[in-house]
């Protein structure tokens, strides 16, 4: 950290400088100005994982917030450099500061959860929502008559797009499946033959019954 300070004080156009750890949180944080418009922080883990993933090529995410930029760097473990600067910052900062912030300590929560920031399908698909998202995915090849894979995990994408996936959103990833289905005679049987899926999984949720 001492490194990044001395960073900031050879470039004034460097505002503030973040290191956001996979389940979104800073782990590290230095200002460089008090009078700096505010950064946005929280989220930033999101945007550039959601940015790198609509442009795989891409490893630096250059975020615009009015007067403000911030340009976004990926770190070893799926960490996340954020440095808020003025337009006209120097890259010879970012390279500096992207080098500083990769020789930062862990903590030992840090160490433990190494997971990647942004969820994959196949990752909800193997989680506690199996139980359910499994027997909708069958549902879903019945009624359509035709392999599910790929309608379903763009639906599962979209899902985790919008929120994050848990038992109350469960009706919400039924209505993306079921606006994805074009024959409306189909699509009412999956919404209601689906709806059973999902109220089993609130209840099972609440722990009152098994699915």
């Amino acid at each position: 950290m001492d490194l990044i300070i001395a960073i900031l004080d050879k470039f004034p156009a460097v505002s503030s400088v973040f290191v956001i750890t996979p389940d979104e949180a800073v782990a590290h944080a230095c200002s460089n100005r008090t009078d700096a418009p505010p950064c946005p922080a929280h989220h930033l883990n999101q945007f550039y994982h959601n940015a790198t993933r609509l442009i795989p090529e891409s490893h630096e995410v250059c975020l615009s917030f009015g007067p403000t930029c911030v340009t976004l760097r990926p770190l070893p473990l799926n960490w996340v450099l954020a440095v808020q600067h003025q337009p006209d910052c120097s890259v010879s900062a970012l390279d500096a500061l992207h080098k500083a912030a990769q020789t930062l300590p862990k903590t030992d929560a840090q160490r433990a959860d190494e997971a990647f920031s942004i969820l994959t399908p196949d990752a909800v698909m193997a989680g506690a929502l199996g139980a359910w998202l499994v027997p909708m995915m069958k549902l879903l090849e019945e009624v359509i008559e035709a392999p599910p894979q790929t309608l379903f995990q763009k639906a599962l994408n979209e899902w985790i797009d919008r929120e994050d996936p848990s038992f109350k959103g469960l009706h919400h990833f039924s209505d993306l499946i079921a606006a994805a289905i074009t024959d409306t005679n189909k699509r009412s049987h999956y919404a209601e033959k689906a709806k059973g899926i999902f109220t089993s999984g609130e209840k099972t949720n609440k722990g009152k019954t098994t699915p």
